[in-house]
């Protein structure tokens, strides 16, 4: 192609869209500049179970959280850390993209405020459908945290549960890695989530977990540590829900 007729395409391009079918020009400039893409970011939090339409408060930030279970034990926990490592976004067309995490693993502290946001990570999205997302929850990797008890872990909890004239410590530690499919094929009104890329802000999701369900069905006088530990990771993978947006409705 001359200079003269590259010019010509690229001044079409720019400013007279209308006519660039019948240019011949094969640039493909305007297409380009069309290209747009969208901010998905996600963040993680946690609440107690939900009761009769709202999500109950078990203890403000820095306080043990204390509950009662489903086999009668009020459990006074005093640390819960919940470690997750990554997140993938599912288009619905079967490809994935995993997400630029802002500081790495994110360490979720129970005692921190509940429905109080950690920001996970984000991603650019190009125009598209997500159907599904994958929450990653994997071992602390490296002296990294502050607690040093979650160096390691993907799950730690420590406190005590008491019933009647029992009192029993426990020390749970879980250190498996559990990957967490989400539905997102009904998340915006009954549809996948969408991204045109002409969104003027970020869209947002919330990864959250239920922590007061870990204990339910233990029964602390005779469950083994390796019990626990299986029995923990298996609640948060049936407790882990993804909503739109930035707030958890209690459902």
């Amino acid at each position: 192609m001359s200079s003269s007729r590259m010019t010509r395409c690229i001044a079409l391009s720019l400013g007279l869209a209308a006519t660039v079918a019948s240019s011949g020009c094969e640039l493909g400039l305007l297409d380009g500049l069309q290209k747009k893409s969208t901010m998905v970011h996600v963040f993680a939090t946690h609440h107690a179970t939900p009761e009769d339409g709202t999500i109950p408060h078990r203890g403000g930030e820095g306080e043990f959280r204390v509950f009662e279970t489903d086999d009668g034990w009020t459990v006074t926990l005093v640390k819960g850390f919940v470690v997750t490592t990554g997140i993938t976004l599912h288009r619905c067309d079967g490809t994935e993209q995993s997400l630029d995490l802002f500081r790495g693993a994110v360490v979720e502290d129970i005692r921190t405020r509940d429905l109080g946001l950690s920001s996970v990570g984000a991603i650019e999205a190009s125009p598209g459908d997500f159907c599904a997302v994958t929450v990653h929850y994997a071992p602390l990797d490296g002296s990294t945290s502050a607690e040093p008890e979650v160096d390691g872990a993907t799950v730690y909890l420590y406190g005590v549960a008491q019933r009647g004239e029992e009192s029993v410590p426990f020390e749970i530690r879980a250190n498996s890695q559990i990957d967490v499919e989400l539905d997102l094929s009904t998340i915006d009104d009954g549809a996948p989530l969408h991204v045109t890329g002409a969104e003027h802000f970020p869209i947002e999701l919330t990864v959250s977990k239920t922590y007061d369900q870990f204990f339910d069905a233990i029964d602390f006088t005779d469950m083994p540590q390796l019990d626990m530990s299986e029995h923990v990771l298996a609640v948060l993978e049936g407790v882990t829900r993804v909503a739109p947006g930035t707030r958890v409705a209690p459902n």
